[in-house]
């Protein structure tokens, strides 16, 4: 399970830029494969990630490309 793989090293961690990094690292391993997850997780995950780099969707802000689509999805 994705959890039990990144869970650990979490907890541990206490500065901000760590976290950030673990969650950049977490994010290409994804993306590029590395780590497989559920369809359901998966989108549950991107939902996550999302709203952290962008927060809510705002259609004045965001009319069109919204996100590229390859940064947070693998090829599958």
């Amino acid at each position: 399970m994705l959890c039990n793989i990144y869970l650990s090293p979490v907890r541990y961690c206490r500065h901000v830029s760590t976290i950030h990094l673990l969650y950049l690292q977490l994010r290409r391993d994804i993306v590029e494969d590395r780590l497989r997850t559920e369809d359901k997780e998966l989108i549950q995950l991107v939902g996550v990630a999302l709203q952290a780099e962008y927060g809510d969707y705002d259609l004045r802000k965001y009319h069109m490309d919204y996100f590229v689509i390859s940064y947070y999805f693998p090829p599958r």
